[in-house]
């Protein structure tokens, strides 16, 4: 019986089921809500402790609900664009910064592009524009606002890829959610092209 557990991360709760794939049936479902906290105005953050905690008990509300245990694969989908800073003991420095976060500026996004060296040097290698509560825009802000935050980081994550960074110990995403920060060369699909340093940038 091949088993397979999906897992959520939304922006308001962890949402899982189980799927039997050799009957082509869902046999299992769970769910588990937490907040968004606007410590200042503009600023939508979430605590990556809370997220852990939902999807554990979501987990295990789908598995009590299909009555099997032995799962086969797990898959991950989640909420996009947000950024989690970890340290070297794999513990958040910060609250997870979301998607709409709009913290920073249009004149921050303006400066990163401009350290680039102007949009038709950026946008054909990230093959996107920033956007508030991308992470590359998130980070620049990071560098020339909260810099002691960075300071402490010795990794920066997507909220899907912290889930299954905690439940692996792998550190690792995939390229269309790569693609969607903006800091990711998308040819040569890797970080180490103009758009992974820009954030770090003085004005």
């Amino acid at each position: 019986m091949t088993l397979l557990l999906g897992i959520e991360l939304g922006t308001s709760s962890v949402k899982t089921i189980v799927f039997d794939a050799d009957n082509n049936t869902l046999v299992g479902m769970g769910s588990a809500e937490y907040p968004i906290l606007h410590p200042h105005p503009g600023y939508a953050e979430q605590s990556p402790a809370a997220w852990w905690q939902a999807a554990v008990l979501a987990v295990r509300q789908a598995l009590a609900a299909s009555g099997r245990r032995e799962i086969s694969a797990i898959s991950f989908s989640g909420q996009m664009h947000g950024t989690v800073l970890i340290d070297i003991h794999g513990s958040p420095v910060h609250p997870a910064i979301i998607w709409a976060d709009q913290r920073a500026a249009f004149a921050d996004i303006t400066a990163m592009v401009e350290a680039a060296g102007g949009a038709d040097v950026y946008h054909p290698i990230s093959g996107t524009m920033p956007c508030l509560g991308f992470m590359g825009v998130t980070l620049y802000w990071l560098a020339h606002h909260a810099p002691e935050v960075l300071a402490a980081a010795h990794r920066v994550l997507l909220p899907k890829d912290y889930l299954r960074f905690r439940l692996t110990g792998v550190v690792g995403t995939e390229v269309s959610d790569a693609a969607s920060t903006g800091i990711f060369d998308i040819h040569r699909r890797d970080w180490r092209s103009r758009t992974g340093w820009i954030f770090l940038s003085s004005r």
